[in-house]
């Protein structure tokens, strides 16, 4: 095992085998624990950064880099792990990665706090805390301490140790990878071994400070401080500030909020090192919306109107004979729903997907992430589908998901993309899709709408003909290709959901029909998200459209007449490329896309226009068109 050469590479995650295989990498990994030292293929792996769906997309602080790993690495720390975990208590205020502990169970716990004191009619007063890059910046000597601390023997230290050492990486991005390079600190992201050393980490540091402030919660490292009065609660702050930053973490100052329960009286807010902290009515705290009155309205209202007529849509694929086989992956199931017994936690403490097979033929399980591992584990399941439906929940950035199909090659290999769907309520989509959002955010609705190939408008029995055509409206505003499906109880016939064709060549000819319908902007009602098509005859230098939308898409260096960087969301296009006989499709989902040739050749005497839709903000029609025009010219010269 000594010799690299010796060492598995490319192992895949399934293999046919005559005899019973188990006992294979039972014998290497117990190799591997007697010599201490695992094959070096395994200390590299691909970074692939993943958006939070908050914040500014462009922004990179706002993307979760995720390392794809070797799978039989994650065999030996799941090992590891289970060991680790036979000898290491953490303590009962984390709720991340323990065993039969979830969010539900720190969600709970906060919101009972809260109801007791707002029945005492008393003030709670809660900080709410934010790591920055809280796995990155672990700082290896301070694991290596905590490990010993926590009584992990010397052996499993250097177990460890070794798996950090000579790890390298390279980034996986729209237009390839980056060189390799090492990586000297933190954690591995999409490790499976990582969330259980950052517990451990986070356990040990705060050990001191958690007999302080004893009402604390943790989840990996999403912290809540709560204490009866304002002063407290703001003592405590600093002094998890000082145990965390003293041994390499690091508080952020903008993303840390603090919330008052029943306030009674105007009591101000608190500082950390001299700088008030921010003051909220309500925190988005692990996915569920917590307010200051201690009401839960706004989070029952939010998760009815997100996912009710897409739940219809669920149910009915999941139940109904439509003889169609189909795999569907729950992005996580609503109170009471009998599919939520498919979910399991291990002993380990961690949740994994139980696949359903249903009388309809259909797979189901429900996921907490995602849903890439889930896509992953049920490619183990070739031949018993022919679909996946991947759902996100009911505010997320699609685009984050579809993304992942271009730049994981591996499994665009296997799978394409077929489109996006989104779901909409009669009754209250216009509510959602004129809902201002603050600090100049994008509306998440809009978002949906704007990445979306095909929005199913439900409910539609519940509004009158005006207000269904103001939706209609503004839904186009929106995004000028979108096609409206429109239903009650979310029930449709399947064949015009499935099999768009939405980003592969396929879909040239029926696109190149589309945008020669449009040829006006639209915009939407907040003016500042707009559709923009026009056409340009001639041939187009690939080379400098490739500067066109790198420039546009990344460098954001193409601005409208106020100064404003253009934002596109999505963007389409037919093209004809200089010394090319075929058509090119562009596709664009942020500040990624694909140009690709489509079968469908120029035939003579047909006049070569190309035709293009950018849906996005602060986008200017004419700037865009010159701006194309330059790339004509160049491919005819």
């Amino acid at each position: 095992m000594d010799d690299e050469d010796d060492c598995p590479k490319l192992v895949p995650i399934e293999e046919k085998s005559k005899t019973p295989a188990a006992q294979i990498p039972v014998t290497i990994i117990t190799g591997y624990l007697e010599s201490e030292r695992m094959p070096e293929e395994w200390r590299r792996s691909v970074l692939v950064p993943i958006f939070k769906n908050k914040g500014d997309v462009q922004s990179c602080s706002n993307y979760r880099g995720i390392k794809l790993m070797s799978h039989t690495m994650k065999l030996w720390e799941r090992v590891v792990e289970a060991r680790l975990r036979k000898v290491v208590e953490i303590c009962e205020q984390q709720y991340g990665f323990m065993p039969r502990k979830s969010t539900t169970d720190a969600i709970f716990a906060l919101r009972i706090l809260m109801e007791k004191y707002r029945d005492g009619q008393r003030e709670l007063h809660c900080v709410f805390v934010d790591l920055e890059k809280a796995y990155d910046r672990v700082p290896r000597e301070e694991l290596w301490y905590c490990m010993r601390k926590s009584g992990v023997a010397e052996k499993y230290v250097r177990v460890v140790q070794d798996m950090y050492e000579r790890s390298r990486t390279v980034v996986r991005c729209a237009v390839g990878q980056t060189e390799e390079f090492n990586v000297e600190v933190g954690l591995h992201q999409g490790s499976a071994l990582s969330p259980f050393l950052f517990a451990m980490v986070m356990d040990q540091l705060s050990e001191e400070v958690r007999q302080e402030s004893p009402w604390t919660m943790m989840f990996a490292d999403d912290i809540v401080i709560c204490s009866e009065s304002r002063e407290q609660v703001e003592v405590n702050l600093e002094r998890w500030r000082f145990a965390l930053e003293r041994r390499g973490m690091k508080v952020s100052r903008s993303k840390t909020e603090y919330m008052c329960v029943n306030e009674r009286e105007g009591s101000g807010t608190v500082r950390l090192q001299g700088e008030e902290v921010k003051k909220v009515q309500e925190f988005k705290y692990l996915g569920s919306t917590v307010q200051s009155n201690g009401e839960c309205g706004k989070e029952v209202k939010k998760r009815v109107q997100a996912g009710a007529g897409k739940t219809t849509l669920l149910n009915y694929i999941l139940a109904e004979q439509h003889n169609k086989r189909i795999a569907v992956i729950l992005n996580e199931f609503g109170e009471g729903n009998a599919l939520e017994k498919s979910l399991a936690v291990s002993q380990a403490g961690e949740l994994y997907e139980e696949w359903l097979e249903l009388r309809n033929g259909c797979l189901c399980c429900s996921v907490k992430d995602n849903g890439l591992k889930a896509i992953e584990n049920l490619m183990e399941k070739k031949g018993k589908f022919d679909y996946i439906l991947l759902e996100t929940t009911g505010l997320a950035d699609p685009g984050a998901v579809a993304s992942m199909f271009w730049v994981d090659a591996e499994l665009g290999s296997d799978l394409y993309l077929d489109g996006i769907i989104t779901v909409i309520d009669a009754k209250y989509g216009m509510q959602h899709l004129t809902e201002e959002k603050p600090g100049g955010l994008i509306n998440e609705a809009v978002r949906q709408i704007a990445l979306a190939d095909l929005t199913i408008v439900n409910k539609t029995d519940l509004v009158n003909e005006a207000e269904l055509n103001q939706l209609r409206d503004t839904v186009r505003s929106i995004n000028g290709l979108i096609r409206i499906l429109e239903t009650q109880r979310s029930r449709v016939d399947l064949s015009q959901v499935l099999d768009l064709h939405s980003f592969d060549t396929k879909d040239s000819m029926r696109l190149a029909e589309k945008l020669q319908l449009m040829k006006t902007t639209h915009a939407h009602l907040d003016k500042e998200i707009l559709t923009v098509t026009f056409e340009v005859p001639g041939n187009v230098s690939e080379d400098h459209l490739n500067v066109f939308i790198q420039d546009l898409l990344w460098e954001k260096t193409i601005k409208n007449k106020a100064g404003m960087p253009m934002n596109v969301i999505r963007l389409k296009g037919i093209l004809s490329l200089h010394g090319k006989q075929k058509k090119a499709m562009l596709q664009g989902v942020h500040e990624l896309y694909e140009l690709d040739e489509t079968p469908e050749a120029w035939t003579d005497g047909e006049p070569r226009i190309n035709r293009l839709v950018f849906i996005g903000r602060h986008l200017d029609a004419e700037i865009l068109k010159k701006q194309f025009l330059s790339l004509v010219s160049a491919g005819d010269d």
